[in-house]
């Protein structure tokens, strides 16, 4: 994980259109009382671009952090290589995290965006029910020692810890996390936090179409060798 160059003022403003959108997008939002929705506390937004020549996606995502009213850009470059460069913006600082993505599902989310006039979907909801049907696709255990969150100061730089660590790309998915555990983090400085999340696709029982994907976390603080508290994050994204 390492630090780079602030956004382009291009994508500056794209970010701010993002970010005006989104205050419209709040107003019409609404959470279900049930805990496998998506994490009430992060809202946001996304829009793609392709380079034809290339054949670069790059997801661009506005988010904020309602608990804490922080105010988060993404980038996210694609290539068919599968090669992928997240970039995560806070205020002054920066991060960019060298990964791997699936780039398929990522050509599908531009698809599904210019099929939609150029809106793309917000995080969905899982709903629990006859109609649905989960489909596990995979698990990863990732663990974050104190030294690597007592310096801690922004979410953004949380995102980008848990990314390195665990290797995923999805904005969603480490949004909410960083959301869930930056509000325990300050509060408490545990010793260590142990997260295992596991992905599934969640279908429709009648067809077996796909609907969108799940994770669901389970995050535990240790003090020490003893587990001091647990927390459970479900977040869901159109794509993986």
């Amino acid at each position: 994980m390492k630090k780079t160059q602030l956004l382009t003022k291009a994508e500056r403003i794209l970010c701010l259109s993002l970010a005006i959108l989104l205050l419209f997008t709040v107003s019409i939002s609404s959470f279900a009382t049930d805990n496998h929705d998506t994490n009430p506390n992060v809202l946001s937004y996304y829009k793609y671009k392709m380079d034809t020549k290339s054949g670069k996606i790059t997801e661009y995502g506005f988010i904020t952090m309602q608990n804490t009213s922080a105010e988060i850009m993404t980038k996210k470059e694609v290539l068919p290589s599968g090669n992928c460069k997240l970039y995560i913006y806070q205020n002054d600082e920066s991060y960019k995290i060298d990964l791997t993505d699936d780039y398929e599902l990522a050509l599908a989310n531009y698809n599904l965006y210019k099929k939609n006039n150029n809106q793309a979907f917000l995080n969905g909801k899982e709903i629990k029910g006859k109609n649905y049907k989960h489909v596990y696709i995979g698990s990863n255990k990732f663990t974050l020692k104190k030294k690597d969150i007592e310096t801690i100061k922004h979410e953004s730089e949380l995102m980008a810890a848990i990314a390195y660590k665990c290797g995923y790309s999805n904005v969603a998915l480490l949004s909410s996390l960083a959301s869930t555990i930056f509000s325990y983090i300050s509060e408490s400085m545990p010793t260590k936090i142990v997260t295992n999340c596991t992905c599934y696709e969640v279908r429709f029982k009648n067809d077996n179409s796909y609907y969108i994907h799940c994770y669901h976390s389970k995050i535990d603080y240790y003090n020490g060798k003893k587990i001091v508290a647990t927390e459970n994050d479900y977040s869901q994204a159109i794509g993986g």
